[in-house]
């Protein structure tokens, strides 16, 4: 435990000391095959198209190789109801073997988790859920969800059966009210939470992913209000005193199956009682994803976290003490919100949050 302990501790003191002073490059945080740590650069040898090669990835264990553990459906509590660990195959801090005192450590702090607020079907759970192995993926699955890792290749499929869970009837309106619609998404406290902002100078989002599939139960226009799919991923903007505030990058949204989402929007997560802001559609996407269709993205962000904050003190968020250098990145969340009677899957294949440090 110690061990471990003492390895976690370095990372983070190495990950703070390098910050804004030039050292990154010097502590050669190369894009490395051989660089085997999942705390700083990759597992990959070169960085995505549209990323610079001097970017480094904030994401950690970008293929998934330590297991990931289950939160509970039940919101209020951060509880873990499982995990997923590959047949105990799963990779894991320290040298102890599985069942040691490193491994239920690691059970605790692997670094992806999978949240699954307000839904049905717990996949946590062994008891509640299948495992096959095909080829180089583990299927977990049950009647509510499906989850498929490809930690060989980084490969990531979640599938959310809404329309299942709730008979393929309506949502209650109070229910949407509260945000309490099926979530399945994948979480982790990345590495930029060791970075203010002003160590900065530039930062980008890359999204190598598919829409499998989207299924909706009921058409009918009567029914469509807030009945809908959504496909998001969003980072906690931190500032110390300050609530955090949600900068959201639109992926699919069913409401607009036949148009963007233009214009930025400002709003507030009735489920965690914090500021949302959303880019514009538009500014990632040329035209409406399509389910299907294999798309590749990368979005430099930097603008428009400086215009999220901007907007941020002009309604009260901030005050005039709060400085946006200061900010940081801290936890991310990206796959399903379905306030509706959809059935949808995805398939992430490679996904990374880069900085470019001043």
């Amino acid at each position: 435990m110690k061990k471990i302990l003492s390895v976690i501790l370095c990372a983070v003191i190495l990950s703070t000391c390098f910050a804004c002073g030039g050292k990154v490059g010097d502590k050669n945080v190369t894009l490395s095959a051989e660089q085997d740590s999942p705390y700083f650069g990759s597992y990959y040898l070169e960085n995505p198209d549209g990323i610079p090669k001097d970017a480094v990835n904030m994401i950690q264990d970008e293929k998934y190789q330590y297991g990931i553990n289950i939160v509970t459906p039940t919101t209020g509590t951060r509880a873990l109801t499982g995990n997923l660990d590959y047949e105990v195959k799963a990779r894991f801090l320290g040298d102890d073997k599985p069942g040691g005192e490193a491994w239920e450590y690691l059970n605790r702090t692997r670094f992806w988790s999978i949240a699954q607020w307000t839904s049905k079907g717990d996949i946590g759970a062994e008891s509640n859920r299948t495992l096959t192995k095909n080829g180089n993926n583990y299927i977990y699955e049950n009647d509510y969800k499906k989850i498929i890792v490809n930690p060989t290749d980084g490969i990531l499929t979640l599938r959310a059966n809404a329309g299942k869970e709730y008979d393929y009837a309506e949502r209650p309106e109070s229910m949407r009210e509260k945000g309490e619609w099926t979530h399945l998404l994948i979480e982790q406290y990345t590495n930029a939470r060791y970075y203010n902002l002003e160590c900065v100078k530039d930062a980008y989002v890359y999204l190598d992913f598919s829409l499998d599939e989207v299924r909706n139960y009921n058409v009918s226009a009567a029914f469509a209000e807030g009945q809908k799919a959504q496909l998001v991923w969003y980072f906690a903007l931190n500032l110390a005193g300050y609530k955090p505030t949600w900068f959201g990058i639109p992926l699919y949204d069913s409401s607009e199956a036949n148009s963007m989402v233009k214009g930025e929007v400002y709003t507030h997560d009735p489920g965690m009682d914090y500021p949302l802001y959303a880019m514009a559609q538009d500014e990632i996407f040329d035209s409406q994803i399509q389910v299907g269709t294999r798309y590749k993205k990368a979005v430099r962000i930097t603008d428009f976290l400086k215009y999220c904050f901007t907007l941020g003190l002009k309604r009260g968020v901030y005050d005039e003490n709060a400085k946006f250098e200061e900010c940081t990145f801290w936890n991310m969340n990206l796959g399903f919100e379905i306030p509706g009677t959809f059935d949808a899957q995805v398939t992430f294949y490679r996904i990374g949050l880069y900085y470019v440090f001043k």
